[in-house]
């Protein structure tokens, strides 16, 4: 250091401990350097001291346990920083606290209280739906000592409250909400606010189910049967969380009960909220009276069990009882001849009637009430011209007729009425039916009919309206046709044109006319060929039915359309070259050529026999066929040997095909017969060889030999049965015998051929035997012309030929 001049170091040093500290500094400590003064000279100035005084700031919060004790491990202190808060007890809890100075000097404290936060299912902190209060027993700041000196610790007390909780409501106690509640404290050195300390307290609000309900309108419940009574539960949340409640409702009868606006007798209510309600409507519906029940006064108790769902230890069940009234409920209902409802007068149709007629119309009156009691019933005409007259079992009765009804009991009476002979066609009028209590307005049925000629039929088919049928087979199926009308009908039958294969037709005699109100039943057959594949045809079958009143006059048709459902199904089919193999050796194997094809459309897995014929042997190689696809076909060789003891004749072998299932069918067949035998000869061997059995040989010679007798006779008579009855009458040598008119015409005109002529001189031989002649005797006379005497001359039959000559 120059003189004169000065210099500064700087060093850093930390107290470990707290309290007077010495700082002592020292200069030349080796006396190196020579001064005035110094530690051996003079005053001794190269050494300073400092005392320092090293304090510490700091400040804690430390929460008591609900014991009161302080915590002792961070365990501890987790449990003390926390509550748990039985909102059906008390709506706040307190936290005794100890905010102490840990510093070597006096600070003032001060404390910051946040307000109380909820705490989220994510963990995020909201604000809570309830109002909190923070209360301490003592406002700050406050003057805390030095750490270890007394009044450097103090204990105050925070109490948080839920303000909205009311346990001494009027209307029943409010709940502090549940879950999870946060505040936060800090307590810092005013003078230092950087010097702080920070802990959270936490207040878990319990959980608590509570129900209330309250019945409405369920004084004096009555209906009569059929009708529907109501009352109301209200339901309320006096939990402090939100709440599903299950409704259910019954009765030892089992009458329907539905709750709200479904039909359903149990029910889950949207949640609830704390002291949120709701009113719910149950519904009691009294069944209809059946053979008198439910009784006249009968009472039925309706249980409703409401039962939170998160808690089924908290629940209520309310009861009221539904009384049933007497009913005097009826109904009419009216019915034409057949049998068909008339229905209500506005829309029913005319019933078309003939003059003369004697229509009859059914009454039927039903008791659906739960008591007994009588009605009274009347029947009017439109027209008096038309009279009507009511009848009850046959009986005509006087109007009003009083009818008493048993509960449950249905009474049938009949309306009679004659259409005059007068009325003209499209005349119209209606009977009117009038049935009353004589307490209540009369229930009104009426039937319209009008005089007109009718014809009317109904045509229905298989109700599935689907024939299933297998290939290469029949199927039956029955229609029925009836007749609606009023007059009797006329019916043609059309059926469609189907492919190749495909027939149609009946199985049993097809109706052709319909008497009134006849119905008849008809079996149609339909047949598919083979190899048609399963499942639904595209090809559908309409049958067409027209009808009217004559074949002329065919104006009225109706309809029937049916899918075609083809099963699955291996059908076997066999066949031959020939239908029938004759003279086939004895005691020789003779090998037929069969093919076997499946007609189905599934393979085909069998095996072939034929039905056992004494002395035939018939044996197939191979045996059967596996496998064999649909429309496919195998050859198979038939190897049949007839014995030596076959009998003669056309023996018929029937091939049967055995497939799963032991189930056995025709597939086809053919025709054999076996040579003949060794000592068989002549016409017997013959016809031996030919099929005849042996029996009938005697029968056959004996109508060969009549059929050959017949022939000569038939041979002899030939000519004269050519001619006919009056050409039987023209003597024998007539001209008539001739021929016809240009035959005779020619005959006469012949003059033969001449071979010598007249004028040459010459002598003919007939000239020559005229001159021998001349000479000798003369004959005879001839016979007298005539019938002989006693014998009337026959006048000959009309239809002569022409020029038959005259008689005598």
């Amino acid at each position: 250091i120059a003189g004169g001049s000065a210099d500064s170091i700087s060093t850093q040093h930390t107290f470990q401990t707290t309290g007077i500290h010495t700082l002592r500094l020292t200069l030349d400590p080796d006396g190196s350097v020579g001064e005035l003064n110094d530690e051996v000279n003079g005053t001794d100035n190269n050494v300073w001291t400092y005392d320092l005084n090293v304090t510490a700031i700091g400040v804690r919060i430390i929460p008591h346990l609900e014991s009161g004790l302080l915590p002792s491990t961070p365990e501890e202190f987790v449990a003390a920083s926390s509550r748990v808060l039985d909102p059906r007890i008390e709506s706040s809890v307190a936290f005794e606290l100890d905010i102490m100075n840990e510093g070597t000097a006096m600070i003032e404290a001060g404390l910051i209280v946040t307000p109380v936060q909820y705490v989220r299912d994510d963990g995020v902190l909201d604000a809570p739906a309830d109002e909190w209060s923070r209360v301490l027993n003592e406002s700050g700041p406050w003057n805390l000592p030095e750490g270890g000196q007394t009044g450097s610790i103090r204990t105050i007390t925070l109490i948080l409250t839920d303000v909205d909780a009311d346990l001494n409501a009027p209307s029943g106690s409010i709940y502090a909400l549940p879950g999870t509640h946060v505040v936060d404290l800090t307590l810092y050195d005013r003078m230092s606010p950087l010097v702080s300390f920070n802990v959270r307290l936490t207040v878990e609000v319990l959980r608590v189910e509570g129900l209330d309900t309250i019945l409405a309108g369920d004084q004096g419940l009555a209906g009569v049967p059929g009708e529907t009574v109501s009352y109301t539960i209200t339901v309320r949340n006096s939990g402090n969380g939100p709440t599903i409640f299950d409704v259910s409702c019954s009765n030892s009868e089992r009458w329907a009960v539905e709750l709200g606006s479904g039909n359903s007798s149990a029910l889950s209510l949207d949640p609830l909220n704390r002291l949120q309600f709701v009113a719910l409507s149950i519904r009691v519906i009294i069944p209809e009276a059946y053979l008198g029940e439910p009784a006249s006064g009968m009472q039925v108790q309706v249980d409703c069990t409401i039962v939170s769902s998160a808690d089924e230890m908290v629940g209520s069940t309310e009861s009221v009882q539904v009384s049933v009234l007497e009913s005097k409920r009826f109904t009419v209902d009216i019915y034409e001849e057949d049998g068909t409802p008339v229905g209500a007068s506005a829309l029913s149709a005319q019933r078309a009637v003939l003059n003369e007629d004697i229509v009859n119309t059914t009454i039927e009156i039903e008791n659906e009430g739960n008591i007994q009691f009588s009605v009274e019933v009347t029947v009017s005409s439109g027209l008096t011209t038309w009279p009507v007259r009511l009848l009850s079992d046959g009986v005509e009765v006087t109007m009003p007729h009083s009818v008493m009804l048993q509960p449950g009991s249905i009474s049938t009476l009949v309306a009679e009425m004659i259409v005059p002979f007068t009325a003209d066609n499209l005349d119209t009028n209606m009977i009117t039916v009038r049935t009353s209590t004589g307490l209540l307005d009369p229930l009104v049925n009426q039937s319209r009919f009008i005089v007109e000629q009718r014809s009317e039929y109904s045509f229905l088919g298989p109700e599935s309206g689907i024939v299933s049928v297998l290939p290469g087979n029949t199927s039956s199926f029955n229609v029925s046709v009836q007749n609606v009308g009023n007059v009797p009908i006329v019916l043609d039958w059309v059926f469609p044109t189907l492919p190749d294969g495909w027939s149609i037709g009946f199985l049993s005699s097809a109706p052709i006319t319909l008497a009134m109100n006849e119905e008849r039943v008809a079996k149609i057959g339909l047949t598919i060929p083979l190899g048609i594949d399963a499942g639904m045809s595209p090809i559908a079958v309409d049958i067409l039915v027209r009808g009217g009143v004559s074949s002329a006059e065919l104006n009225l048709a109706r309809s029937i359309s049916l899918g075609v459902q083809v099963e699955e199904a291996s059908v076997p089919v066999v066949s031959f070259s020939d239908d029938r193999f004759t003279d086939l050796p004895r005691s020789e194997v003779t090998i037929l050529n069969m093919t076997a094809m499946n007609g189905g459309n599934i393979p085909l897995t069998t095996t072939f026999s034929t039905v056992d014929i004494s002395g035939w042997v018939v044996d197939f190689e191979p045996s059967g066929v596996t496998n064999l696809a649909a429309g496919e076909s195998v050859d198979v060789e038939v190897r049949i040997t007839p014995s030596d003891s076959a009998e003669p004749g056309v023996k018929s072998f029937v091939i049967l095909a055995t497939m799963g299932d032991d189930l056995v069918v025709e597939a086809g067949g053919f025709e054999a017969t076996v040579a003949s035998g060794t000592d068989s000869g002549g016409v017997t061997g013959f016809l031996a060889s030919i099929g005849v059995p042996t029996w009938a040989v005697g029968i056959v010679l004996l109508v060969v030999f009549g059929i050959a007798l017949l022939g000569l006779f038939s041979l002899r008579n030939r000519g004269i049965d050519r001619l006919s009855e009056d050409e039987r009458l023209v003597p024998a040598g007539s001209a008539l015998n001739q021929g016809d008119f240009q035959q005779r015409m020619s005959a006469a005109l012949d003059t033969g051929v001449v071979n010598e002529s007249l004028v040459s001189g010459g002598v003919s031989q007939a000239e020559i035997n005229a001159a021998l002649n001349s000479g000798l005797a003369p004959l005879p006379a001839k016979p007298p012309s005539g019938m002989p005497p006693g014998h009337g001359s026959a006048t000959p039959p009309p239809g002569l030929p022409p020029g038959f000559p005259p008689n005598g």
